[in-house]
Formats: C-alpha cells, structure tokens, sequence
C-alpha cells in the first residue's frame, strides 16, 4: 500500500538511508580525487617500479603509496613489516622514495578517515553506550625524495592483507563470508565494520595488499555502515517479529518474507564490488556493455519521456497533468525547487540505474571518470522531463492528502522510484542484485522493464472490484502498448528516410513485432527470445547476439571475420568499434551510426543532417 505501514517502517526508512550513503559518497568522491589528483599527475602508478635492494623487490607508485599509507599507526606498521619480515632499516628506502607532495597526500588520506570519527563515535554511543576503541595515530618524521623532511601526525588506514600471498587471508575471507551467510541465515545481516575492531595481536606472515584497494573499499565500508548500520539493527528486529512474520506469511505467503530477508542482507552486502578475477572481469564487461549502448546515444535519451505512461499509471493522471504543467511552464525553478526538496532527487542521476550507481568510490582512470561522469548526461537530462513532473505531482497528491511535508517529499521520491526505476541495492529486484554471471542478463535498460512489469503486477492484485478491474485494461494499455507504440513512432519521426509505412499491412507487422518484443522484455530470459517476436511477425533485423552484458563475445566474432577478409571498410570499422567500446565503454553505438551516416550525407543517399544523430531508415 501506497504509505502503508511496510513502506513507513522498512522503505522509506530505507530510502533516507540510501540517499544518505549516496551524498556521502559524492562528497568522498570529490575530496579524495582532490587529495590523489596531485599524485596522480606526476606519472603513472603501475609497471614494474623501481628496484629496492634492501628488500629484494621492485614496486611502482601505487605499490610505495600503499605501504607508505600502512605507516601511520603502530598496528598497521606491525603488520606491514611482520607481513613481509622486513625491519624499519630496510624499509627505509621505500618510504624515501616518496616525495614531500605525495606524503602530504598520505596525511590527507589519513585526516580523511578522521573526518568520519565523530559521526562512528556519536553511532556507537547510540547502540553501544560507548564509543570503540579507537586506532591511536604515530607521529613521524622522514625525509622525502626532494630531500625535504615531512613530518607526519599519522592516523587510521584500513587493513587489508593479500589474498594472493598468504592463505590464512584466504581462510579470514572464507570466515568472514561464511559468518555473514550465518547472519543473514537468522535475520541478523549487517555491515562490514572492521573499522571499529581494536588491533591488539601482533601478525607475522601475512603481507598486506599493495594497492589503493584498501583506501576505496575502506571509505565506502566507513560511508556503508554509518548509513545503514542502525537501519539494519531496526529491520532485523522487525522481521524476527512473530507478529508481523506471521501477518506477511498468511496476506501474501512465505516468498514475501523471504524476498523481504534476503533484500535486507543484500543491502547489508551494499555495492561492495567483485573480489575474485572472473567476477572483476564480468563486472567491468558489463559496465563496458553498458556504457558503449547507452553513452551519448542521442535516439536512447529522446525515447526517455515516454517513461511518463508508468507515471500516470502510479500517480494518476490528473496529478501527473499538474506536474507536467508545473514543468512546461517552469522546468529549470520546478527542477530546482525539486532538488532542493529532495536530496534524492539531487543524486538522481547518480542513482538512475545500476550500472551508473556501481560507479562509487573507487579507483579509476581519467577516461572512466570521464564516462562515468558524462557518458549517460544528455539520457539524465531526459529522464528528468519525466521525474521532476512524476514527483511534483505526487508531492501535490501527497500534500492534498494530508501529509505533512517531510512525509509528501518520502512519497514524491517513492513514486519516482516505483514508476522510473532505481539503481541502489535497496531498488533493485534479487535477479539484479544477484551476482556478476546474474547481471549480464540485466543490462540495458532491464531495471526500466522490471519496474513496468511490478506495476503491471501491483495494478493486477489490487483490482478487486468492478471499477478497478474496468480500470485495470486502460493501465495495461498505458504500461504495456502505449509505449511500445509511441515508441516505434517516435523513432520513425525522427530517423529521417523511407521506412515503408504506407503500406498497412507492413506497418501492422512493425507495430506488432514492437509489441510483442516489448512484453518478452518484461522479464529475464524471456527478454532474450525477443528476436523471436520479430521473426515471427516478419521483421527480422540482426539476429541473437546473446545476453547484452556478454555482448562482447559476438562482437569479437564479427571483427575476427572482417579482420581476415583484410578489407578495412565499414563493416570492419564497425566491428572494431563495438569491440572497443564492450572493453572501454566507449560510446559505440552512437560513434557508429554517426560514422555511417556522415558518409551517406556525402555520398547523397540523404541530404537531411538529422541523420547524423538517428541514422537513416533504409527498406
């Protein structure tokens, strides 16, 4: 129920907590670009590095800035040295090796991390009575290579040992896991907080890890927990309750609850990234995928509006009219006095679908920045003519109802996420939560579907009498064809050439085949027999290419075909792009339809320069 009592106790509780973590993200984000930026402009941090001969080893940049980051404190010296077996004379060398404005950045790192301590504190004393035992930082001295000495007040950094060098990480990893899975099993689920565990025991042989992993995966733990920590505490709590356990079991079955227990400890989890090389491999694939689709496609932001079906469905249509009219009439003071509202709304386009929401704190390079940044803007500011409107009128709706402010602004940014989509952990359904081999069936625009077919679900339950079932046909028709429909002929309103609609009969297959490719999409794996739809309906195109996140396997099979023909034409030069673009996240889809429609603008097959941005439509 629309502000019932699940939504007032678990959802929207769980909506301030995630627009709560995003903030503090985006504010990280910012600061520790601001602190590695000088660092990273003196030259690359990979490669093999420089030789030490005290230690028998060669480390890069990266390498020397880690361990350096390990020295601010007695517990993470102890570790650093006893990891390895070194003494703090041959040691030395390293720490040399950085100079004065890579130090300032590692004391950066470290009052970073200080920076957090009064929100841990103030959380503890609330759960606890007390606050945990805190890290104690070393002050030291040591001369930089400029031939300068620093001197450091030191502080807290994240421990985090290498898998790879020692077993007993392993075992600590696998116990870790098995705990948690322990927890989740009795509803206990809750976040990873080893920021708050005191380091007494003195550790040999287990080398830490050498890369800025700790840094990344330490601030967002520190971020992750802060925001949910308590949340979890609460819904833990009330999914232990008999009462409301057996009021979900006997109103909608024993799924329900599940669903309700395994999406707590999913959010318990957060977005903590994959470990193992597979699952890095496919992570990054599918991000690739997604970004080479979506990123800059001019045809995919425009069909974003068309979004506002779900809206009047959710909203209503008079409510929704009202925000569209608000907008018309004032889109940049309705967009502002909409964010200013809501700060979920302010992280919208951080927050639209996963794969942008995966793009946390974390290390990356200046391309990725770039994509990640700007890849999906003009799509964000589509998608927005749809959710400032769909928000405006539910806030109204809200407020007419008699809710108080704060209650009408949780309500407003619910209605967004149910009729758009979301890409927290909270939003998601299990199947995209699921792991990285999950999710390669899920890119591209399935969290937009996935909600369609919620609401499809929600609007099918609640028609319980003559009226609501009358009503449910016209909801179908919003969410099912009118898209699907407005859709096909949005596109061949602005695609500029002969698509061969005069023909009824042949416009009645198109229509067709987009409808009936558009109810596969609803859900996974179904969604990938949609070629079938055109087939059937004879409007085949390019044939099966797979799951969209493993896009690239296809890809790769068409440019090692043009490669051994050994002509670089068009074809090739497609092939190579889509290839690049699944690995880069470049912008392929749009790089190549501009690409070959330049060359028809010269070659005369169109005069019209609207090709450029939506190709041509070719019989």
């Amino acid at each position: 129920k629309d502000g019932g009592p699940m939504w007032e106790y678990f959802v929207r509780s769980a909506n301030e907590r995630g627009d709560q973590e995003t903030t503090m993200r985006a504010e990280a984000t910012t600061r520790l670009s601001e602190i590695l930026a000088p660092v990273f402009k003196r030259g690359k941090m990979g490669g093999k590095g420089q030789f030490f001969p005290t230690i028998n080893r060669s480390l890069n940049r990266e390498a020397r800035f880690a361990i350096a980051l390990n020295t601010g404190n007695t517990g993470n010296l102890q570790r650093l040295l006893g990891g390895e077996g070194w003494t703090n004379a041959q040691l030395a060398p390293v720490l040399q090796s950085l100079t004065a404005q890579e130090w300032t950045a590692v004391q950066a790192v470290w009052d970073h991390f200080e920076g957090y301590r009064p929100q841990i504190a103030a959380k503890e004393r609330r759960i606890y009575g007390k606050e945990p035992e805190w890290v104690a930082p070393r002050p030291f001295a040591v001369t930089t290579a400029d031939g300068t000495t620093a001197h450091l007040r030191g502080g807290y950094y994240p421990i985090k040992h290498d898998p790879a060098a020692s077993q007993r990480a392993v075992e600590d990893a696998d116990s870790e896991s098995a705990r948690r899975q322990l927890q989740g099993a009795y509803t206990t689920a809750t976040t990873r907080r080893s920021f708050t565990k005191s380091r007494v025991e003195e550790v040999q042989g287990r080398p830490l890890l050498y890369t800025l992993a700790g840094l990344y995966s330490g601030v967002n733990d520190v971020i992750h927990d802060l925001a949910w920590h308590e949340w979890l505490i609460d819904a833990n709590r009330l999914l232990r309750s008999h009462t409301i356990d057996a009021a979900i079991r006997e109103r909608y079955g024993p799924e329900a609850k599940q669903q309700f227990k395994t999406w707590v400890q999913d959010v318990a989890e957060g977005e903590k990234g994959a470990d193992a090389a597979v699952d890095m491999a496919l992570s990054r694939l599918r991000q690739g995928v997604s970004a080479a689709g979506l990123g800059f496609n001019v045809m995919s932001a425009l069909i974003q509006p068309l979004g506002i079906t779900q809206s009047i469905v959710r909203v209503g249509t008079p409510w929704v009219a009202r925000g569209i009219i608000s907008y018309l009439a004032n889109p940049l003071g309705l967009t502002r006095e909409v964010v200013d509202k809501s700060s979920f709304m302010e992280n919208r386009a951080r927050t639209r679908f996963r794969e942008l929401n995966e793009l946390r704190v974390r290390g990356q390079s200046a391309w990725d920045e770039y994509v990640g940044r700007y890849a999906c803007f003009l799509m964000m500011r589509c998608q927005q003519m749809v959710d400032v409107p769909t928000w405006q009128g539910a806030y109204e709706k809200a407020i007419a109802e008699g809710s108080e402010e704060t209650r009408a602004v949780a309500l407003a940014d619910q209605a967004v996420i149910d009729s758009q989509g979301g890409g927290q952990t909270k939003d998601l359904s299990a199947i995209e939560r699921g792991g990285p081999a999950q999710r390669l069936f899920t890119v591209l625009f399935y969290s937009f579907m996935n909600t369609a077919l919620n609401l499809g679900v929600a609007q099918t339950m609640g028609a319980n009498t003559p009226a609501r079932r009358a009503k449910l046909a016209v909801d179908y028709l919003m969410l099912y064809t009118a898209p699907a429909v407005l859709g096909y002929f949005l596109k061949t309103a602005l695609t500029p050439g002969d698509s061969g609609d005069d023909d009824l009969g042949e416009l009645a297959r198109k229509l067709a085949a987009e409808q009936l490719s558009y109810l596969m999409g609803l859900m996974v794996v179904v969604r990938e027999f949609g070629e079938v739809a055109k087939i059937v309906t004879g409007n085949p195109s390019f044939g099966y290419q797979g799951p969209a996140g493993i896009r690239a396997v296809s890809d790769a099979q068409k440019f090692g075909q043009q490669a051994m023909q050994g002509e670089f034409d068009d074809a090739f030069r497609k092939a190579a792009v889509h290839l690049l673009g699944d690995f880069t996240g470049l912008p392929s889809a749009q790089i190549n339809r501009t690409l070959t429609e330049i060359k028809a603008l010269e070659e005369s097959e169109t005069d019209n320069p609207a090709a450029a941005a939506f190709g041509v439509r070719r019989r």
